[in-house]
């Protein structure tokens, strides 16, 4: 078994999977394509250990990647396959049997290690990974408040948390400073970063990631368009721009394709009035029953 440590040189990252990255990623194919979706989910889940957490990002085919402290990576698992699950009913990933991963425990004073881990003879369902990342996450601390741990998506904050206590003396000070952001990004992606040394201060950076990509697809497709996939069923819950008069949807379902349109005669922005399916009208709500 390899589980000899190095320090993390600058450039590895590139060309390595991120452990919430493409879960994130994947989330936003659930939609067009949840086998792709599955395939992650279930290829994200064996770089667990048998402790509850996870790789950060690893490299494939070789498996060498970084095992750090933070904490949503691992609430990252449970969150991705929840919402696999609503969009398509598969609730059988949950039994699927999935190895971990075993090598050198983190010292409390070591951030992060660069290794090679072993495959463990230990497998678990889908589901018992997904219980072990959450047991791992309920510790809390002085205040019984969740601790933060370190990473957790905002890589500014990423050493708040990172000696097991989320506290800090400078909150106050840092409340959530973005309050008078000046970002001087495109208005309508989302930026990674908002930085906070002059001369650029409170303004942002790093847009056009994949991650806001994946999160913008969902918004649009799910929450302003409105089609929602909940397993068997095709929901409707637009909330569009009052002047939009119409817009039209392609949606293939397996053997199945639905050519929708929406259309707003009265200029509201959320609400269905009726649903009519092959000029029958519907009676179930804002829904109508998938076919094959």
């Amino acid at each position: 078994m390899r589980t000899s440590s190095t320090n993390v040189p600058a450039a590895i990252p590139g060309g390595a999977f991120g452990f919430r990255d493409q879960l994130q990623d994947s989330m936003a194919l659930a939609v067009a394509r949840p086998d792709l979706s599955r395939a992650h989910l279930l290829r994200a889940t064996a770089r667990q250990f048998g402790e509850g957490d996870v790789q950060h990002w690893w490299h494939p085919f070789s498996g060498r990647g970084v095992r750090t402290h933070f904490s949503d990576d691992r609430v990252w698992l449970p969150y991705a396959v929840s919402h696999y699950i609503k969009l398509g009913g598969d609730v059988e990933v949950l039994d699927e049997a999935l190895p971990f991963l075993e090598g050198s425990a983190l010292g409390p004073e070591q951030d992060d290690a660069y290794y090679e881990p072993a495959q463990s003879m230990q497998q678990a369902t889908f589901f018992e990974h997904c219980a072990r990342a959450l047991d791992l996450s309920l510790e809390t601390g002085t205040y019984r408040l969740p601790l933060m741990g370190s990473g957790d998506w905002n890589d500014g904050m990423k050493r708040v948390g990172n000696k097991g206590k989320g506290e800090n003396e400078r909150a106050i000070r840092w409340c959530e400073h973005t309050t008078q952001l000046k970002a001087t990004v495109e208005p309508y992606v989302l930026a990674a970063d908002i930085y906070a040394e002059p001369p650029h201060i409170r303004r942002g950076g790093w847009t056009w990631y994949t991650g806001a990509a994946g999160w913008y697809y969902r918004a649009g497709m799910e929450w302003i368009l409105g089609l929602q996939v909940r397993a068997d069923k095709l929901v409707f819950n637009p909330c569009i721009p009052k002047e939009w008069g119409s817009y039209s949807i392609f949606y293939q379902h397996e053997n199945t394709r639905y050519e929708i349109t929406v259309e707003n005669l009265n200029g509201v922005e959320h609400g269905i009035v009726t649903i009519e399916l092959d000029s029958e009208c519907q009676l179930n709500g804002n829904s109508i029953t998938l076919q094959g």
